[in-house]
């Protein structure tokens, strides 16, 4: 098909200018069940369209709020991936995420899904022609965007995190998460206690009763840990129990990694790395004061 060059009017000089995007995405399935899950935290997103990656950036209304950012690498989720701008081919937007997520559902089971960057009727879209088998008649799903300043790359950023204090392999998320909805009736915050012996505790208690699990064997080593042995380092914070939990939906995702980090000035920092090299996810929930 042939794609479209759209000409951005009426924004200031930082805009990219002219753009062109077209691809076939080969596992819409996943981005849905990706972005379905992080629907939840808020209804607008920020994404950047670039030649190896799609990166989508949650948009909150306060800077207390959990924040959440995803990474699809191109090399996995698409084909016969065509993008062009003047901003070093990079096309920043803002859509609703739940209009993106109904689009990538609708070509569930689809013999091709072809997007394309598009204008129709003067609103900027993500175009979906999505073929099903012979026979069946073709769908169109139109997911409108707004498109952004060059500028907006740099400034809808992550969040600065101090240098964590513990790292720590995440235990079964499914399993903590039936453990987790029980603490919800105890109380609404959730302490978390942990070691970089692989030690955790994840605890609830309010002045009737008291729930607490312990985990070991969670220590994590990065690569560029030294072999040495080094003192036990321990950090506490605690959290939103609903913004814990609505992390741990992550559970349904199967991701190959999952990486908690406690900085005990700021966040509670999840990473997740999807199989087969699909693509990230990196949850940040902010602690509570004590």
């Amino acid at each position: 098909p042939e794609s479209n060059q759209i000409v951005a009017k009426g924004f200031h000089q930082s805009f990219p200018g002219p753009m062109k995007f077209q691809a076939n995405i080969i596992l819409p399935d996943i981005m849905a069940n990706v972005l379905g899950i992080l629907d939840k935290i808020a209804a607008d997103c920020f994404m950047i369209m670039t030649p190896t990656h799609w990166s989508f950036r949650m948009i909150t209304d306060s800077t207390t709020n959990d924040k959440a950012f995803v990474e699809f690498n191109v090399s996995s989720m698409f084909t016969q991936y065509t993008i062009e701008s003047r901003s070093d081919n990079e096309i920043p937007l803002i859509l609703t995420t739940g209009n993106l997520v109904r689009a990538l559902r609708s070509a569930h089971g689809s013999h091709q899904a072809y997007i394309k960057l598009d204008s129709r009727n003067g609103q900027v879209c993500l175009c979906f022609q999505i073929s099903k088998d012979r026979g069946e008649a073709n769908i169109i799903q139109n997911v409108p965007v707004t498109l952004k300043p060059a500028s907006s790359i740099l400034t809808d950023c992550e969040p600065n995190v101090d240098l964590p204090q513990v790292r720590m392999k995440m235990p079964n998320l499914r399993i903590l998460s039936r453990i987790v909805d029980r603490m919800k009736t105890v109380d609404e915050c959730l302490k978390i206690e942990a070691n970089t012996d692989g030690e955790a505790v994840f605890s609830a208690q309010n002045e009737m009763a008291h729930i607490r699990t312990m985990y070991r064997d969670l220590r994590f080593k990065s690569r560029s840990d030294s072999s040495q042995i080094m003192a036990s380092v321990s950090a506490t914070c605690t959290v939103s129990i609903k913004n814990f939990s609505k992390m741990l939906n992550c559970h349904v995702l199967d991701p190959s990694v999952v990486v908690g980090c406690i900085a005990e000035n700021n966040w509670f920092v999840v990473y997740l790395e999807l199989r087969e090299m699909i693509g990230t996810v990196t949850y940040y929930i902010p602690l509570l004061s004590d």
